[in-house]
């Protein structure tokens, strides 16, 4: 329904019927952790030591997406959204770790495939991986040694996650390296399994689900619901964005409000040049009415509406008793007194082109 709302009046126009959007539910996507877990990497890197058939291709796909999730930290991001077509289309380069996700997936069952097609387990790579192993454990071990001798160091969820580190190294030692010959056994792929399943879910099952219902989440607070019941044209400064969740969640676009703020980082190089000016400048070149800030006070004066809880902050709904209004340029306005058809085919401009001849227009002010 919020979609529908934006798509019926994207503009914010006060001819067009109004719809209450608030306690609209929110349906956004919800970010969840591309782990591919210790066994999985184990068996990805088995399949590129074996040599299996595609591994290779796969070991590019999974290198070239590791460079690439680094962003503008790297130049070869900059090089693809400069030269690779299409590139420059998309924004958010860390969504390359779902590359990185489905690549590791698809090397291990590789991995799994070349493990259970030898007829002879190597082993070296069962050195490895008790190399692996024993690496894991000398460091959860001087991690529990440096949380014991500054217990201010809050080391926590560190030690914690090395000595599960450790104990998953040693499972995958255990059952890829050590049983590894075993692998055409009936037993050997359901451990296999159950060992994928404790490693991932047990990273991720704080993370891979929304902790707050569908049903309880609302896209906009209620200080949105004065803006929205506005007729008249203007502009928004949501600088603390519109959700009840949390500061740079869900911007006025999202509901049909002519917000200047956004979640994209890409944006004109002329809008950012208008963040640099003072605020009150800022909504004055930009016609705001309205802005939704933690100041209790603005450099105009302003009337607050309202308050409300916006993650941690406090939230201020302002309108400014006296803001700019719209302006329209219009560049040519030449006048017509209703010419007859002969004269207007042959009044030109200066250029030699025809007018289009149309009702008197000058520079509104709207």
């Amino acid at each position: 329904e919020a979609a529908e709302n934006f798509m019926a009046n994207p503009n914010n126009d006060p001819t067009l019927p109004e719809k209450e959007v608030k306690d609209v539910p929110f349906f956004g996507p919800t970010e969840v952790t591309k782990y591919s877990g210790i066994a999985a990497l184990a068996l990805a890197g088995f399949a590129l030591w074996a040599n299996e058939k595609s591994a290779r291709f796969w070991g590019v796909v999974v290198a070239a997406a590791l460079v690439l999730s680094f962003g503008g930290a790297t130049i070869f991001y900059r090089l693809a959204y400069l030269i690779a077509p299409g590139f420059s289309w998309f924004r958010g380069q860390e969504r390359a770790a779902y590359v990185i996700a489905y690549g590791v997936a698809i090397l291990a069952g590789l991995g799994t495939a070349a493990i259970q097609h030898r007829q002879v387990w190597p082993r070296q790579w069962q050195r490895i991986l008790s190399v692996f192993a024993a690496l894991c454990w000398l460091v959860a071990v001087e991690v529990f040694i440096v949380d014991r001798a500054l217990p201010n160091a809050q080391l926590f969820e560190l030690l914690k996650a090395a000595f599960f580190l450790g104990i998953l190294s040693t499972l995958c030692w255990l059952l890829i390296g050590r049983l590894g010959h075993q692998a055409s056994q009936v037993w050997w792929p359901v451990a296999l399994l159950t060992l994928v399943v404790f490693d991932v879910f047990s990273n991720t099952i704080d993370t891979n689900w929304e902790p707050i219902p569908v049903s309880e989440r609302d896209l906009i607070c209620d200080l949105a619901v004065p803006m929205i019941d506005d007729p008249s044209l203007f502009r928004i400064d949501a600088q603390l964005g519109l959700s009840s969740r949390g500061p740079g969640e869900n911007y006025g676009t999202m509901i049909g409000l002519q917000d200047i703020r956004g979640t994209s980082p890409l944006r004109l190089a002329s809008l950012d040049r208008y963040y640099a000016l003072p605020q009150y400048r800022l909504h004055q070149l930009l016609s705001v009415k309205y802005v939704l800030t933690d100041w209790q006070e603005l450099e105009v004066p302003s009337t607050i509406l309202g308050e409300a809880a916006i993650g941690n902050s406090t939230a201020y709904l302002h309108e400014i008793d006296s803001p700019m209004p719209r302006a329209w340029m219009v560049y040519q306005s030449p006048m017509s007194h209703r010419p007859t058809r002969r004269s207007a085919s042959r009044a030109t401009n200066r250029n030699g082109s025809p007018w289009r001849w149309t009702r008197p227009t000058t520079a509104c002010w709207c």
